[in-house]
């Protein structure tokens, strides 16, 4: 009988879709909304599939975001607001931006979510920190988690913000074990470096890339001790992965991106950046879209290679 029920209510949640799009846009065919299922849940939602799956109990918004008064003076209703620093980031290495290496279930169960919860992640940063907590969640294995397409930007254009905060009951959350082999640190890569069948993806902007800027970290600005990158890297940056209106770009175009780099023909990726922040959009598409299972990402990033003495390479000499 759960099964049938499980069914049914995917079956229900499609139907309303399809007839709230139709009576929207005039149009006779639409994308079915995401289900609560992980069989076919699409790692992307959009926001007409997102109204009509927020009805649900069993369902949480969290936007991702560093300025709470943005959140306090519009967000989408029902959403939370989670700190990108101070919710979602070890405190011993703030500076490196790392994963929590403590208090993720104490957060998880305060903002109402459980290990069945379905989570909806947005911010206003064009996705980068929405597909660093989709890594994070990842890890701990949570199955039911998707990102608002086009963030809070896109969602606004079309829909009214709320200023209301809305209460939830607090979660029961476990993490049992996580999945090591979404993480890359320094030992890895240095392994890695060498090995012709690996590619490392470096998403920062070309002048950091190439070394005639330093790069920094994101939220502090702290520059690093040296410039240039990671040898053997190739330079993609994190905003290629989008569309200008910050959708995601299709399959189709995100293979093409990482084939004219010889991507896809490795064995293995692994992303970086400066902090693991901008390396979290190419680990996004390649496992979610691209649907690669062999991509890692660096979580500390330059943060912690510039300033080390491990091999560092540059191609332009450094701006005065």
């Amino acid at each position: 009988m759960r099964e049938v029920s499980t069914v049914l209510l995917s079956m229900i949640l499609a139907f309303l879709c399809t007839v709230e799009a139709n009576a929207q846009d005039g149009k006779k065919k639409q994308t079915p909304a995401a289900t609560l299922t992980t069989e076919a849940l699409s790692p992307i939602i959009s926001g007409k599939e997102l109204s009509i799956l927020s009805r649900q109990e069993n369902v949480r918004i969290l936007e991702l975001g560093q300025i709470h008064s943005e959140f306090i003076n519009g967000h989408i209703p029902g959403a939370q607001f989670v700190h990108w620093v101070d919710d979602i980031t070890d405190p011993q290495e703030a500076d490196r931006y790392n994963i929590l290496k403590s208090g993720e279930e104490e957060l998880f169960m305060r903002l109402g979510i459980s290990n069945d919860t379905h989570v909806v992640l947005y911010d206003r940063l064009d996705s980068r920190i929405a597909t660093r907590m989709f890594w994070m969640m990842k890890i701990f294995k949570h199955q039911k988690v998707q990102i608002l397409d086009g963030g809070f930007s896109l969602w606004s254009k079309t829909n009214t913000p709320t200023k209301k905060n809305k209460q939830f009951p607090r979660g029961n959350y476990q993490i049992k074990s996580k999945d090591s082999n979404l993480i890359a640190d320094l030992d890895y890569v240095k392994q890695r470096i060498k090995d012709r069948e690996t590619s490392l993806i470096d998403g920062r902007p070309a002048d950091q890339f190439s070394g005639k800027k330093a790069g920094t970290i994101f939220h502090t600005g702290n520059k690093h001790k040296r410039r240039g990158h990671i040898p053997g890297a190739v330079n993609i940056l994190w905003k290629d992965n989008f569309n200008a209106d910050g959708t995601f770009k299709s399959a189709e175009q995100l293979r093409a991106l990482y084939a004219k780099h010889g991507v896809l023909e490795s064995k293995e990726v692994i992303t970086y950046c400066n902090e693991g922040l901008h390396a979290a959009p190419p680990w996004f598409v390649l496992t979610q879209i691209v649907k690669r299972n062999d991509v890692r990402l660096y979580d500390d990033s330059m943060a912690e290679w510039a300033n080390t003495k491990e091999p560092m390479k540059t191609t332009e000499k450094p701006a005065k």
